[in-house]
This record gives structure tokens, sequence and C-alpha cells, in this order.
């Protein structure tokens, strides 16, 4: 394989798993980038040398290396001697449950890959076609998924299934965090991109955090409601719209309900304390 190799899978109605594209990277350029991804990702070092910075960790890459990437994580790969490296993205909550199974999580996330599946992951994009490259490339993620399979036990108490939530939980409110004014923020939404399912995200977050997500995005809301008008914004429609409601109406409920009092009283308490 002489260049880059990109093949893109076309949608397949009627699965629970989509595979996106099937990569095999070398330009170096490609390969430093910052990321933070909507899909799941399962990569394998083909040769070279590298770093993988994620979680706050540092993780050396070499040929063999394989680790999984999840929806929304922030991760790095840092290129040292001629990186090269093969991934196939996609999404659904199936693969994510066979990767829970194997005990690939956030917190860990690293796997070296057994002999056969370097070769296997070069023939199967090598020979891949148009008409079959869905059927190869999700061939090739379960079946490598099936090669990582440790000894652990099984049950809603394993630590890694907890963990796991607990990572979740965390990677929603810092989305939350950074994009609370964007009005088509939702749970579902989130879920959607994520390829979880919304019930299961509603539970990782309340028990992690205490309340609900929609509380906390309001919460968020209102806060940065609250430092506008301090900082002379007197109009409750344009402060509604910044901040990510699309209804000025409900803002201003929701805001007298948190607050105690109405945005206008608010706004008229405040010119009072300058005055």
């Amino acid at each position: 394989m002489d260049g880059n190799i990109c093949k893109f899978v076309p949608v397949r109605e009627g699965t629970d798993v989509r595979v996106l594209n099937f990569v095999y990277e070398k330009n170096p350029e490609v390969l430093a980038m910052h990321r933070v991804q909507s899909h799941a990702g399962l990569y394998l070092v083909v040769q070279g040398e590298g770093v993988l910075h994620i979680n706050g960790g540092h993780f050396p890459l070499r040929s063999g290396a394989m680790f999984l990437t999840f929806p929304l994580q922030q991760y790095y790969i840092e290129q040292r001697n001629a990186l090269e490296y093969m991934y196939i993205t996609f999404v659904g909550q199936r693969m994510l449950s066979i990767a829970e199974r194997v005990g690939l999580t956030e917190q860990s996330n690293m796997r070296l890959a057994t002999e056969e599946l370097l070769p296997f992951w070069k023939s199967a994009l090598h020979n891949s076609t148009p008409g079959n490259i869905d059927l190869v490339a999700e061939s090739v993620l379960m079946y490598s998924l099936a090669q990582l399979t440790p000894d652990m036990p099984a049950g809603p108490q394993n630590d890694i299934t907890k963990h796991k939530n607990i990572s979740v939980a965390r990677r929603i409110r810092e989305y939350a965090d950074a994009h609370y004014c964007d009005t088509s923020l939702t749970l579902s939404s989130l879920a959607e991109q994520m390829s979880y399912n919304p019930k299961y995200l509603s539970d990782c977050f309340s028990r992690e955090f205490g309340l609900g997500f929609r509380e906390y995005v309001q919460s968020l809301r209102i806060q940065r409601a609250c430092e506008l008008m301090q900082n002379g914004v007197t109009s409750s429609k344009e402060i509604a719209y910044l901040i990510g409601f699309n209804d000025p109406l409900y803002f201003s409920k929701v805001f007298a309900r948190v607050m105690g009092k109405s945005p206008q009283r608010f706004i008229a308490d405040l010119k009072k304390q300058n005055a």
C-alpha cells in the first residue's frame, strides 16, 4: 500500500451498527490532528512510533498497538517515527456494548493485537469493494474485538461498567459546559451523536451529579443570563436567544423559578443597586 487509503461505507438500512469508513492513514498532517469525534473508532498501529494522548495520560504507540476511542472523547496522536495506522470508525450501541464486554473502556482502551490481526486488516482493506465494504469492515471490527477478549467477571456491579458510566456522565457535562448556548442541545441529540440510549445517558448523569441533564443545562443558561444582565444587557428576548432558549416567554418562566423573580425585576433591582 503506497499511499493513504480511505474507503467510505454506504449507508445500509436495517442494521444497528453503521461503519463510516475504513482507513489506512499515512499523512503526517492528519496523524497529528487533535480530535473530538461524534463516532467511535478502533485503531491499529501498522508501523513506526508515536504517542497517544488521551484521558490525561500518554501511551506509547508501536506496531501492533490497538486502541478504541469513544464518541466525544478528546485525543491526540503524536507522530514520532514514521507512524502509520489503520482505523475503522463506526456508530451503534451494539459495538460499544461488545467493547465493554471485552474490557475496552475509556480508562482502559489500549491492547496489544494478536499477530494475525495486522495482515488481516491490510488484506481486508485492500480486497474490499464498494459492494462489500460494509460487511468487510463490520466483520473486521467483530473479529478484532473477539481476539481481545480478557477473562473478566460479568454483571452489573463490574467495576469497568461502573467507571464507564461515570466517564460518560462527565463527558456529557463537559460538552454541556461548552455548548449550553446551542438551542439544539438536548440529551436526545447527544445520545444520537454518541450512539447511546437517551435513558441510559439520563441515568448515568443523574446518578453521577444528583440532578437531571435538563436541569443542569438550565442552571448554566440562567447563570449566564445573570452575567449578561450584570454587564448591561437588558432585553429579555435578546438574552433568551443568546443563552440557548428558543422561546423568550419560556425563558422568563424558567428564570423566575430559579431566581425567585422575573428577568425584568432582576434587571430593575440591578439598576437600583448601581444607581
